[in-house]
């Protein structure tokens, strides 16, 4: 196995990789680490979604993409938690890249050649449990309610029950085995099953594979009539906190979450000081007896009306919550930016965020401009694809000080990330998505016992939402004032069309009223186009048609609108001085002089007319055109005659 620890480093720096950390039995893992980590000193950034196996599939995806940000190269070890995120191809690729970078794996729950692997013995707990139920209650008809098929902790778990019958003389058939899937559909689908059937051909107990579906199975008891242990008893498998707070409290198999997390630190300090360690190692169960079967309690029962105000407690807050998320939400439907937004969410920030130090990192770009808009269809982050190689830290917050629109290299993680480290126990990161198109990630400095995660992931769904929607608002804005530009504008030159010169002609013509200023319009024609385009194509032509464009935009400078109106007619306009004015055909002629200098096979020329008063003197925009064009034309019969061209 390949290693690369950074041993010169007074403490390491350790990636935990945890889904569905909204669990109780994650929290718990998660509680454990961070305190051992300090007592051990150990730098830990958790990469972590809110993932569960019920979720649907593009969001799942969105979720994974957090485990994309790991770079192996900075980290001395890493922990996965392989049962947790449910996927093999993410959990997968990430011992494989870990081994590439020669970065130990610990893994937890699950067996992975060639890592350390932490392991549960569930098989003396379940043994011992299932013991219990038939020498010390001598029940007879015993049903057992399992988790997945072909998962390994739940087929273990079910080969025991198996043995521990055959031991004791009985029997398994087939109907004496269900699936829960580790959660409640499945495991209500399952007791309507068992409750549909007459009171003589119930089970004495239920053996369930995990505490989830026996607290399920103990509900659909009640309401079907039936009271546990009386009628029914029940044993649940893990020991969560529902299972000891439960009333009747369950008969289960608990987990020491401390012991578990001590062995990986244990492991991780005996590699980096060389010494060679097995791969494998098994953690006890205790087995809790509890009123389910019942037995008494073996632990203090919580006070259940302290519990009810936790409760209600609880719900406050969560309401609470809630409703500043929504608040937020609507306090940035209105933003114009990114940095806009960014302001909006400070106080946010700091009243609903428990962490003193937070980072919220996006793509960049996130918002794209106008031409990758027009190309998105191909566009890598438009498609959900992936990160982007550079990241924008929007905000940075330290404290109530804040720094915004960092840029840094996305296998940084975070901005000056040593910096980070030193000054910080442990980082969480989330991922910021909506379904599987990914938006950036979230960072916080992070203490276990100190958030609440239900808050946490509501905070993150709402600014995962706001950020994409704003993008969304922001892009369908220039995308429609890009779509509405080229509508004002000629293909062929870049400048304006008809349609947009007579609406900014509208405009300055209201401006030179309101101002009492004179206002100029000025009309002018190529001379000889139709020779350019019988003699070198039309192809020339159009190329000859935008340099008069260029020389009419030159000549007019900023002071003034230009437009091609149709074929080789031009119009331009301003409110101009006399001065400007009365040089302006001089100016174009000097421009023409020199353009038709150039090694071009022809030469370009223009008749131009110029009209020029004060609106309010009852002159409509309309005979500021007609003026113009009169005068335009009288100059065109003029080099008519002289040069014989004709248009």
């Amino acid at each position: 196995m390949g290693r690369k620890l950074f041993t010169d480093k007074k403490e390491k720096i350790v990636a935990v990789c945890i889904a569905g950390i909204d669990e109780h039995a994650q929290i718990d893992y998660m509680h454990a680490l961070g305190v051992w980590a300090e007592k051990r000193h150990f730098k830990l950034i958790f990469f972590t979604s809110f993932s569960s196996i019920c979720m649907e599939e593009k969001y799942f995806d969105g979720e994974m993409s957090v485990y994309s940000l790991i770079n192996y190269q900075m980290l001395d070890a890493l922990i996965l938690f392989v049962e947790t995120i449910k996927n093999d191809a993410t959990w997968q690729q990430i011992v494989a890249e870990a081994e590439d970078a020669g970065v130990p794996v610990i893994t937890v729950d699950h067996q992975i050649e060639g890592c350390y692997n932490i392991l549960f013995d569930y098989r003396s707990a379940m043994d011992k449990l299932m013991q219990h139920v038939i020498g010390e209650h001598d029940f007879e008809r015993i049903e057992y309610i399992g988790g997945i098929p072909n998962n390994p902790a739940s087929e273990e778990r079910l080969e025991i029950f198996k043995l521990v019958m055959e031991r004791n003389g009985k029997t398994v058939t087939a109907d004496q085995i269900h699936y829960g899937y580790f959660w409640a559909g499945p495991t209500e689908e399952v007791m309507d099953e068992i409750c549909a059937r007459p009171r003589e051909e119930m089970p004495d107990a239920i053996i369930c594979g995990n505490d989830a579906m026996a607290i399920v199975a103990c509900r659909r008891l009640k309401e079907a009539g039936y009271q546990v242990p009386d009628d029914i008893a029940i044993t649940g498998f893990d020991g969560i906190r529902e299972a000891l707070d439960h009333t009747p409290s369950l008969t289960t198999a608990s987990l020491n979450y401390w012991a578990v997390m001590d062995k990986a630190f244990d492991i991780i300090e005996e590699i980096s000081s060389g010494k060679q360690v097995p791969e494998e190692y098994k953690i006890d169960f205790e087995v809790i007896f509890g009123e389910s079967c019942g037995c008494k309690n073996d632990f203090e029962h919580k006070d259940s009306g302290e519990m009810v105000q936790n409760l209600y407690k609880q719900i406050y807050n969560n309401h609470f919550f809630s409703n500043r998320m929504l608040a937020m939400t609507a306090s940035m439907a209105d933003s114009v930016s990114l940095d806009d937004a960014m302001e909006k969410i400070k106080p946010f920030l700091e009243s609903n965020v428990a962490a003193e130090k937070c980072w919220i990192c996006i793509t960049d770009p996130y918002i794209l401009d106008i031409k990758a808009l027009e190309e998105g269809i191909n566009n890598t982050h438009l498609n959900g694809s992936g990160f982007t190689d550079r990241i924008r830290c929007l905000i940075y917050k330290n404290g109530r000080e804040y720094e915004h629109n960092i840029h840094f290299e996305l296998e940084e993680i975070l901005p000056e990330m040593d910096k980070v480290l030193d000054g910080t126990e442990e980082l969480l990161l989330l991922p910021l998505h909506l379904q599987e198109r990914l938006i950036g990630y979230l960072v916080i400095s992070f203490r276990p016992w100190q958030n609440d995660y239900y808050q946490l992931q509501s905070f993150v769904n709402s600014l995962s939402m706001v950020l994409e929607r704003l993008k969304y608002q922001v892009e369908q804005k220039e995308l429609m004032e890009s779509l509405r530009d080229k509508s004002m504008h000629d293909p062929l030159t870049g400048i304006l069309n008809r349609r947009g010169f007579f609406e900014q002609l509208e405009e300055m013509y209201e401006e030179s009223i309101k101002e009492d200023k004179m206002l100029s319009v000025i009309s002018l024609d190529m001379d000889g186009l139709k020779k350019i385009n019988d003699t070198f194509g039309h192809a020339v032509g159009d190329i000859a048609i935008a340099d008069m464009a260029g020389l009419l935009e030159k000549v007019c400078g900023e002071n003034m609108i230009c437009s091609r109106i149709g074929g080789d007619e031009f119009t331009a306009a301003g409110i101009v001085s006399n001065e400007i004015l009365s040089h302006f055909e001089e100016r174009m002629r000097e421009a023409l002089k020199q353009c038709n200098a150039a090694d071009k096979p022809y030469k370009i020329d223009c008749s131009i007319g110029i009209f020029s008063a004060k609106p309010k003197d009852g002159i409509q925009i309309d005979d500021f055109i007609r003026f113009a064009d009169a005068k335009m034309y009288e100059q065109k019969e003029y080099h008519h005659r002289l040069t014989g061209y004709t248009r």
